[in-house]
């Protein structure tokens, strides 16, 4: 891949999850104040439970299809009919493990539960289709699909809102989205996907799904972080609780979300300049990243913190107000985050992957019981306190790796 080439990804991906991700922030927080702390928890509840189980439905396939596309057309020839047979077999397995613990955790609306997971089971769909658009180097494809799918899902919810629909047509609405994104994505990745012939496949389903667990395990430690703590918050308490977890945890995705896209700016770069065995080069890129991330970090943590009410009353309505303080926990998480995301990835850029899923794999392994624990006793703020302890540990396990390499770090 040229450098411009690089730069025409990077410019795609980093524009269009800008985008989207401001274009939903804004249309989620209407929806919560509309909908109210109850339903918006109920609707939450689902969507972490559903995002827990979609494990099964991406199981890796996403970046196994897209390197597998880079490194051989032919190879993807060989192998996506097997490929589609487990993304089907896992997503109908998601689904329906979705709706089996909703309905034993809750007495939730079914309508509300079947659409609503049925909706991250069809997103997930439409990141198949966008592998299969990275694979090619197509990124711009990716980025078009994902726009279309914000600006469908930010129309549905519109609607909802100024209709005043019933929760289980608001989740209808993010199925009916989520499935036209997904069919956007499919008309333009329609000549990798259908025109290109099948070979005849080497591998069994079996086969496959071992050369998929390296990665399945990755994106199930990222489903844990990302909404564990909703689940077991909402397993314990009335669905309003959720709401509140759900309303605070909203800015710091969209935190979050910045820090990704300075990382994809960087990340080609590191890569390529530690690949050519420039090694100072790199790391200094890697130090200058690191400086940014927490020249932008601490000044946002520490207003954060002291406008926090100020920020919720001008986004929430008062029925918000429990989740102040656990918004202020989770902006130190954001904070370590900031801190560790470019060491992590770093390792990731110089071929050291083995380490950083390590790191999250120790993370995990007390993640677990520390948030149940921290919830049962401490309900909102335990949740965001074992949030904040995990990226606190994240932080100190890629700093003592990165520090192997990189002899220049702080």
């Amino acid at each position: 891949m040229t450098a411009l080439s690089i730069k025409h990804n990077a410019t795609w991906l980093i524009a269009s999850e800008f985008v989207s991700r401001f274009i939903l922030f804004g249309v989620v927080v209407w929806l919560a104040n509309s909908l109210g702390s109850s339903n918006f928890g109920e609707l939450s509840y689902v969507f972490a439970i559903a995002n827990l189980t979609v494990v099964l439905a991406d199981f890796g396939i996403h970046t196994y299809t897209t390197r597998l596309i880079a490194q051989s057309v032919t190879a993807w020839q060989k192998e996506k009919t097997q490929l589609i047979k487990f993304k089907l077999l896992g997503s109908s397995l998601s689904w329906l493990l979705t709706i089996l613990i909703v309905a034993v955790s809750s007495k939730l609306n079914l309508t509300t539960v079947v659409f609503g997971s049925l909706a991250i089971i069809i997103m997930s769909a439409r990141m198949f289709s966008d592998s299969i658009a990275r694979g090619t180097q197509q990124m711009q494809l990716e980025g078009i699909s994902k726009i279309i799918h914000t600006v469908f899902q930010a129309i549905g919810l519109t609607l909802g809102i100024i209709l005043h629909w019933s929760l289980p047509l608001i989740a209808l609405s993010y199925s009916i989205s989520a499935l036209l994104g997904w069919l956007v994505s499919l008309y333009l990745v329609r000549n990798t996907l259908f025109t290109l012939p099948n070979l005849p496949s080497e591998k069994t389903l079996q086969t496959l799904a071992v050369l998929l667990l390296p990665f399945a395990t990755s994106i199930a430690i990222n489903a844990q972080f990302n909404y564990f703590d909703s689940a077991v918050l909402g397993w314990f308490n009335p669905k309003e609780v959720v709401g509140w977890y759900t309303a605070a945890y909203k800015p710091i995705f969209f935190l979050t979300a910045l820090i990704g896209l300075l990382i994809s700016a960087f990340f080609p770069v590191i890569t390529k300049l530690w690949h050519d065995n420039k090694f100072p080069e790199a790391e200094q890129k890697i130090i200058s990243l690191l400086k940014l991330t927490m020249l932008l970090g601490w000044p946002i943590v520490i207003i954060g913190t002291l406008a926090a009410p100020t920020i919720f009353s001008l986004l929430f309505k008062p029925e918000y107000a429990p989740a102040v303080l656990p918004f202020r926990i989770l902006l130190w998480s954001t904070l370590a985050i900031f801190f560790w995301a470019p060491l992590g990835n770093s390792l990731q850029a110089i071929g050291q992957e083995k380490l950083y899923t390590k790191n999250f794999i120790i993370a995990s392994i007390i993640n677990i019981p520390l948030t149940i624990i921290l919830v049962y006793w401490y309900n909102l703020s335990g949740a965001a306190t074992a949030t904040l302890i995990t990226q606190l540990l994240l932080a100190v396990l890629m700093y003592k790796d990165a520090r192997k390499y990189f002899k220049h770090l702080w």
